[in-house]
């Protein structure tokens, strides 16, 4: 099996899924600083709720290292969520590397549901590298995909 990528339309939503990952970490951090983590809990397993995103948002936002706006006196201004996700994700830089850690991780999610719940032989499936922007062989299908192949011997 092989995992592939759209480049069009995956950046987008690596940098939503990190910016993600990154407000559900801060409050992972405020929860250890608070001493309420459970033993063995990861900020993956974090919900923020609507009420404590702009929070977190911001927190996300001040750490972030890229031009923000900024006061006549030369401090960082306060501007709308709306404005501070806009800015995060248009300077979350996603490349090549991203792209392929991507199309490896959904092949490795189809292969460990297939051990897992298929009950199918970890040693009989195999994921294949290479080309992760091959276009899908059908008009209209989505270019973010898992592919299988078949070799007989």
């Amino acid at each position: 099996m092989a995992g592939y990528v759209d480049k069009v339309r995956d950046p987008e939503g690596y940098r939503n899924e990190l910016l993600s990952k990154q407000i559900r970490n801060e409050k992972f951090l405020a929860l250890v600083k608070e001493k309420k983590v459970a033993g063995g809990e990861l900020p993956d397993s974090v919900t923020v709720t609507p009420e404590e995103y702009p929070v977190y948002l911001k927190a996300v936002y001040k750490k972030n290292k890229f031009p923000k706006p900024r006061n006549m006196v030369g401090l960082v201004k306060d501007i709308p969520d709306a404005e501070m996700k806009k800015l995060i994700l248009a300077n979350t830089l996603v490349g090549e590397e991203n792209l392929k850690s991507l199309a490896r991780e959904r092949a490795t999610a189809v292969r460990t549901a297939l051990v897992t719940d298929g009950k199918f032989p970890a040693e009989r499936i195999f994921e294949k590298s290479g080309e992760i922007y091959k276009p899908p062989a059908k008009e209209g299908d989505a270019g973010s995909r898992v592919e299988f192949g078949v070799v007989v011997q």
